[in-house]
């Protein structure tokens, strides 16, 4: 299905079946909030092109943001005024920049390969558990912050912050293997996992927690 064959986003996902997907064939610039529902799995595919939000995607359900296009430049979804996505259910991010105030404000399950996810405050704000690989996260007050109970993976990035790279607040167990970061890493909590395999790191590291 293709987006610009609706008049309203939300409505073509209430139009769509389990399973299907939503080409973009135009940038789209829209002001209404956009839900995906619990009962579905939908891929939007950016196909090059540009979405500008002035509010949130939420996803209860499943949604699959990919870009694949042949051409040269990469979708993105864009959001100056809040957050990008608020996830509740399951969230993959392929191959697409997401920018925002906040980036995606996850608590259900997020997935992240070969992408940029870009904040002016907190790129990944994480209560449920996440993966990622191979993509690039900058925020300027925390790239990456995590107040889960839950083990989550960071492999072979570029995680950057004016403050924190990755910040641990809760009980849950942080791995980052392999990545460049900017920024100072910090686990707050005695119960709490950060630990560090490989990579480079410019900043301080206060691990409060198990290594």
């Amino acid at each position: 299905r293709d987006s610009e064959d609706f008049v309203n986003l939300q409505a073509a996902i209430d139009e769509a079946n389990n399973g299907d997907t939503i080409k973009f064939i135009a940038d789209k610039n829209i002001s209404y909030s956009v839900t995906i529902p619990n009962n579905k799995s939908l891929t939007f595919d950016m196909n090059g092109h540009t979405l500008v939000m002035t509010k949130t995607i939420t996803v209860n359900g499943s949604l699959n943001v990919v870009d694949l296009g042949s051409g040269a430049v990469k979708g993105s979804i864009r959001n100056n005024n809040g957050t990008v996505f608020n996830n509740t259910g399951t969230l993959s991010i392929e191959n697409v920049t997401v920018k925002g105030s906040n980036g995606v404000n996850n608590s259900g399950v997020l997935n992240v390969t070969n992408n940029v996810i870009g904040a002016s405050n907190q790129a990944i704000i994480n209560s449920g558990k996440f993966t990622i690989e191979d993509a690039n996260i900058n925020g300027s007050n925390y790239a990456i912050y995590d107040s889960s109970i839950n083990e989550s993976t960071i492999s072979d990035s570029v995680i950057t912050s004016g403050a924190a790279a990755v910040y641990v607040y809760n009980t849950g167990k942080v791995t980052v293997n392999d990545c460049t970061m900017t920024g100072y890493l910090y686990n707050n909590n005695s119960n709490g996992k950060l630990n560090i395999n490989g990579g480079t790191h410019k900043g301080y590291l206060v691990n409060k927690g198990i290594s």
